[in-house]
């Protein structure tokens, strides 16, 4: 079953306090695979593979989830969207190891569900809509 983890990957949904990831260039992120992997393999709990930032979000995940990203910017929410539906289109294997660790009993998917499915995100496999298909980098 897929999941709504990855509206915080990259760190697009750290708490509205931290303000520093409003600054960052997702697209940047996702086209530079060394990198997404990095995040994924420290949100993954792989031994030494956290920055500080990657440390951050890792920390600051499980409360986005939970609280539907309350605290989260605007940037960070937009950001969240477009990196899920990056990972879910591009890179299944990944997304669906994340749902694996940070939503095992399915509640997160069920509870983003029809939010993202509006917004042409389909949690539950591939986009179908051309409108909406991601251009996957590498």
């Amino acid at each position: 079953m897929r999941t709504i983890i990855l509206l915080a990957v990259l760190g697009v949904c750290v708490s509205a306090y931290n303000t520093a990831f409003d600054r960052v260039n997702v697209e940047d992120v996702l086209k530079n695979k060394r990198l997404l992997k990095r995040y994924v393999d420290c949100l993954l709990g792989v031994p030494k593979t956290c920055t500080k930032d990657g440390q951050l979000l890792k920390d600051t995940l499980p409360n986005a989830l939970k609280t539907k990203c309350e605290d989260c910017s605007e940037p960070q929410r937009k950001g969240a969207k477009r990196v899920a539906n990056y990972l879910i289109d591009c890179k299944p294997k990944w997304w669906s190891d994340l749902a694996k660790i940070y939503d095992s009993d399915g509640i997160y998917t069920k509870q983003y569900h029809d939010e993202l499915l509006a917004e042409g995100i389909n949690i539950d496999g591939s986009s179908k809509d051309t409108e909406h298909k991601t251009q996957c980098y590498n």
